[in-house]
């Protein structure tokens, strides 16, 4: 992760926090929103050590930002501030729209790729499209920071 600001350069590698949250952030075409000092990511595509393929990732992070800027500006541990479960309906990518409408979050369309994408092909056997909208709430895990179960 890196923090530029006017003051100078920090960054903290990726290679202290688990596997799987690794993982995603190293994704491509993650879908985000901000809520506060909350970034919450969903989905993303790319390659998965863990699978040994290329996936889109089943799941939901979410980042506090002030804590990651101040543990990158202070060379501390960033893993704390990153809370990942796993959802299925979170995989996508190519999402139409994602935001938070009060308290509600609203994930609409996208698509899900089991394998690798190939532009010169039907894009691979495993394309799904017209994923259905989403839409819930933060759970009591994500707004304090624990994970569940």
């Amino acid at each position: 992760m890196w923090l530029t600001r006017k003051t100078g350069l920090g960054k903290r590698s990726l290679e202290e926090i688990t596997r799987l949250i690794k993982e995603q952030l190293q994704s491509t075409n993650m879908e985000f929103v901000q809520s506060g000092n909350k970034l919450i990511l969903a989905g993303g595509y790319g390659y998965s050590n863990t699978a040994d393929d290329h996936i889109t990732y089943p799941y939901l992070a979410v980042l506090e930002v002030d804590e990651l800027i101040t543990s990158i500006v202070n060379g501390k541990n960033i893993e704390k501030y990153i809370v990942q479960i796993k959802d299925e309906r979170m995989a996508v990518t190519a999402v139409v729209s994602f935001a938070k409408i009060a308290d509600t979050f609203l994930l609409v369309g996208g698509q899900r790729f089991e394998g690798r994408y190939n532009p010169n092909t039907d894009h691979g056997s495993g394309l799904h499209n017209n994923i259905p909208m989403r839409s819930g709430s933060l759970s009591a895990e994500y707004r304090t920071g624990r994970t569940a179960g």
